[in-house]
């Protein structure tokens, strides 16, 4: 079985997908053959998209599609062939604050009792890994991350909360993720960032994007009210 699929899901996109588990290690292949088609494609790319194991290309215009999916096909081929060849992408981490305090964090208690861990010991393993932003999605500046530590497995809320505040730090599943703006969400929020996730009238909206890497470090429930988004680190 082919470990590539290469399809048009409308008349002028088109998408690669690897028939691999998600994992940063698919995630940087995946980036390697976005960057072979960008480059072959400069002229005829308008936009590409990049989530979990899949890259998704706008093109100017419908003609030859089919075309152009055979020849995705065989540069997206020749990357997987040659993957041990190729130097890893190297990406600068950025590093978040966030606060744990139970005043920012409405479902830190429930999830410590239903992991039978302490809320200290939740906040350690959360801030432990350097987490892979795999896409952008949901709402503007939304970044879906992993993989968190598997201690922290919990199944997304059966009754969504009708509203999470802006910068809120959330867990589900082997996920975690940030809310930008104040939406309806299903996660378990445990805690919350003064960084903005998004800001529309920055010359990059979105904070984060797909194949960047986070970590997160404490801040006190001072330091998030007197917070100044240049003191980021």
């Amino acid at each position: 079985m082919s470990l590539v699929r290469v399809y048009p899901i409308h008349e002028k996109v088109c998408t690669v997908q690897l028939e691999k588990l998600i994992s940063p290690d698919t995630f940087q292949v995946l980036e390697r053959i976005q960057q072979a088609i960008l480059k072959k494609f400069e002229k005829e790319i308008t936009e590409s998209t990049l989530s979990y194991t899949s890259a998704t290309f706008f093109l100017q215009n419908e003609k030859n599609l089919d075309e152009y999916c055979i020849q995705f096909q065989q540069l997206a081929t020749a990357v997987l062939n040659n993957q041990r060849l190729v130097k890893k992408n190297e990406r600068t981490t950025i590093r978040i604050p966030v606060c744990y305090d139970i005043s920012f964090a409405p479902d830190l208690v429930a999830a410590s009792d239903k992991l039978m861990r302490s809320k200290e010991e939740i906040i350690k393993l959360h801030m432990l890994p350097k987490y892979q932003v795999y896409t952008i999605g949901f709402v503007p500046g939304f970044p879906y991350m992993g993989e968190v530590d598997a201690r922290l497995n919990l199944p997304r809320k059966t009754t969504p909360a009708t509203r999470v505040a802006p910068g809120s730090v959330a867990i589900a599943g082997l996920q975690t993720g940030i809310y930008p703006v104040e939406v309806a969400g299903g996660w378990h929020v445990i805690g919350r960032t003064p960084s903005k996730l998004f800001d529309k009238h920055r010359e990059k909206p979105c904070l984060l994007e797909a194949g960047d890497q986070v970590e997160f470090y404490q801040i006190t429930k001072e330091e998030f009210e007197n917070w100044n988004e240049s003191d980021c680190t």
